[in-house]
């Protein structure tokens, strides 16, 4: 059964995606610590703004090249696969009504506070998901290293 290679334009595509990402989080978490001025609150907006653009179009570059398929299909590890949620779709959704309470800027430091865990928790969330997606790549690697294929 033949695999679908993604051209190498895609591929580039998407860790330039995934680059942003990483930068986009790291300046997040460093805002973040500032939710309750109005300066913070709008550079927390634009980033989750940017974020809602570049994780819809990872989603769509990992659908039309079948992001880790291979792996999943020539080595497949129930406990690796099950671990990673791929509930993308979902956290596209929770990231939506994140940004909708920033925007909404109520002052009460208790809710920013709130906003604030439920960020992190996004974030923390995404970040397990990538370490699962680098273990099961790191794991079908040294497979094949093994196997000597």
């Amino acid at each position: 059964m033949a695999t679908e290679i993604p051209n190498h334009a895609d591929i580039q595509t998407l860790n330039a995606c995934f680059e942003l990402e990483y930068l986009l989080l790291g300046e997040l978490r460093e805002l973040l610590d500032e939710l309750d001025t109005e300066h913070s609150r709008a550079s927390i907006l634009l980033i989750l703004d940017r974020l809602l653009v570049n994780f819809p179009r990872q989603l769509k570059l990992k659908a039309e090249g079948k992001y880790l398929s291979k792996i999943l299909e020539s080595y497949p590890e129930k406990g690796d696969a099950e671990s990673l949620r791929f509930d993308d779709q979902g956290r596209v959704v929770v990231l939506q009504q994140l940004r909708e309470a920033v925007a909404a800027g109520a002052p009460c430091s208790e809710i920013a506070s709130e906003i604030q865990r439920e960020l992190y928790g996004w974030m923390k969330a995404l970040a397990d998901d990538r370490t699962g997606e680098r273990r099961m790549i790191g794991k079908a690697n040294r497979f094949e290293a093994d196997s000597g294929s």
